[in-house]
């Protein structure tokens, strides 16, 4: 290939192109990473958008723009766009395409009113989201998918979405809604610290693999929360090695009549290698059956639900269920809470705390119940450990084992030989805690010292059960003013201060009734609120 013409050399430059020209020398074209800004309030698309000062405007100019590897989207803080956010292009390993904030205070809002979704990504990968607001969206929040194609790393970090309208048509709807279809094949999920709440759609948060095909891989939920939805809470779907962790779902499966199935808090479903753990949910209902917070359900492989606290719920605590000729192996339930569940009396009747269940020539290989705590306290004469029509198969050892029964029930256990049966104890169900008095202006205090994003989702199930009862407050050494919207503390307070890292628990006067380093547990520290203060009231959450 001649490089030089026989007068002059060439040169040549192109940002998008493949490569340049530059004195008769073929070079690789290295494109310069750009950081585009938007503020719907004063900006203007025929500006460049390379500073704040010259920011666009629309979210149609970002949507209409095909972003490269590397490069980020700003949106300005305080500001609230209308419409929908699809901006085009794929990052690359490394090099992932960045949507965020820019600037000081609230989160800027996307307002989707009726359009299909207020951010979208499609057929597109490597992309990361954070510090945004969302708000409406008919079927959707946040809604990623595909049709074909290698999608991988997806990050969804600091998101408050919510609002999302119309009748669900289908459970793969909501608030946050990942979901492959076709040929196309996802992996490498991360959704940390979102919060979701208010749907009629059907989910707070859903990751939906292809049950018939290929499992997204690599799937991790942490540090979220999801209220007030029609359907689910927090679910995997056809995903192999998933994770939800240090999250909570509360008053799900509100939809008035059953239209398109029954929902749960947490659960997963033809998941292999899933795992569900240092989790909280409770006031689930569901206008039919179910109305549970935690479920392996069928077709599931070696999952695990450990250490939640699972309570109040009109259904079960937990289940494991195997169905539609598919066999669910290796099923492990162990070390979990379960606290006045059963709410409803046909719902406690049919499924007890721990149901077990199979039909349509579903099968179970390996259940093992270990360790947990089952406070049943039902409005009937209902079984605890409830095994309704459940067939058995493979080698896989189904035992019910080092459980603590509290109860009052005249049969604790409904369970067949097939499922085995040791060092359970069986004790008379404790009386409920009388309530202290949560009057007057002054209320006890759950004060957290250090930035423990896990720990503060249980400050926000804490304040949704005891709203009248507990103030809670955030201390870091420096404020940073953006960490109380990048976090949505709602109503924690956050505060400067120092100290070593933990939780406090003070009565009004100061007092400490209750501290701890590190990490506490939903398990530990819901039965502190709930010895402190008594069972929570649903109407009083919010």
């Amino acid at each position: 290939m001649a490089l030089f013409s026989s007068s002059k050399r060439r040169f040549r430059l192109k940002r998008a192109g493949a490569s340049f020209i530059l004195f008769g020398c073929l070079l690789p074209m290295v494109a310069e990473a750009r950081t585009l800004h938007v503020d719907c309030a004063s900006g203007s698309d025929e500006r460049e958008g390379s500073s704040p000062a010259a920011a666009w405007r629309t979210l149609g100019k970002v949507s209409a723009t095909e972003f490269l590897p590397g490069d980020s989207i700003l949106l300005a803080r305080g500001t609230h766009c209308s419409g929908q956010l699809w901006p085009k292009g794929s990052g690359e390993e490394g090099k992932p395409i960045r949507v965020g904030a820019y600037g000081s205070g609230p989160l800027p809002v996307i307002e989707a009113g009726q359009a299909e979704s207020a951010l979208k990504l499609f057929d597109q990968h490597h992309w990361e989201v954070e510090s945004l607001e969302t708000t409406g969206g008919t079927p959707y929040g946040v809604f990623i998918s595909g049709t074909h194609g290698d999608l991988r790393h997806f990050v969804l970090r600091n998101l408050v979405v919510h609002g999302v309208t119309g009748e669900p048509k289908t459970k793969v709807s909501g608030l946050v809604t990942i979901t492959e279809t076709a040929s196309a094949h996802f992996q490498d999920i991360l959704i940390d610290g979102v919060t979701a709440y208010n749907t009629t759609q059907w989910s707070g948060i859903v990751v939906s693999g292809d049950w018939l095909g290929r499992r997204i891989q690599n799937v991790v939920v942490r540090n979220s929360i999801v209220h007030h939805v029609y359907g689910d809470g927090i679910v995997l779907w056809a995903v192999e090695d998933g994770l939800i962790e240090k999250s909570a779902a509360w008053l799900t499966g509100l939809q008035p009549v059953q239209s398109i199935g029954t929902p749960n808090g947490i659960w997963t479903w033809v998941c292999r290698r899933c795992t569900v753990r240092l989790t909280e949910g409770f006031f689930t209902d569901s206008p039919g059956v179910d109305g549970g917070v935690y479920d392996i359900d069928w077709g599931n492989e070696d999952n695990l639900v450990e250490n939640n606290y699972g309570h109040d719920a009109q259904g079960y605590c937990a289940a494991v269920f195997g169905a539609e000729k598919l066999t669910t192996q290796a099923s492990v339930i162990r070390g979990n809470q379960c606290i006045g569940n059963g709410r409803s009396p046909k719902l406690a009747l049919r499924q007890g705390d721990m149901f077990i269940s199979t039909w349509d020539d579903g099968r179970l290989d390996g259940v093992r119940i270990e360790n947990n705590t089952f406070d049943w306290s039902p409005p009937i004469d209902a079984p605890a450990i409830q095994m309704d029509h459940a067939d058995f198969t493979g080698a896989g050892p189904n035992i019910l084992a080092g459980n603590t029964i509290r109860t009052g029930v005249s049969r604790a256990l409904h369970v067949s030989e097939a499922l085995h049966s040791e060092r359970n104890v069986v004790t008379t169900a404790e009386p409920s805690p009388a309530a202290a008095p949560c009057v007057g202006p002054r209320r006890f205090r759950l004060v957290l010292t250090g930035k423990d994003r896990g720990q503060l989702v249980f400050l926000h199930t804490a304040l949704a059960q005891y709203p009248a009862c507990l103030e809670a407050q955030l201390v870091v050494p420096e404020v940073d003013p953006n960490l109380t919207y990048d976090w949505n503390l709602g109503q924690v307070r956050l505060r400067q201060g120092a100290g070593e890292a933990g939780l406090k628990l003070l009565n009004p006067e100061g007092q400490i009734v209750a501290q701890w380093s590190g990490f506490v547990p939903p398990t530990i520290l819901g039965l502190v609120l709930r010895h402190t203060f008594g069972a929570p009231a649903p109407f009083a959450a919010r």
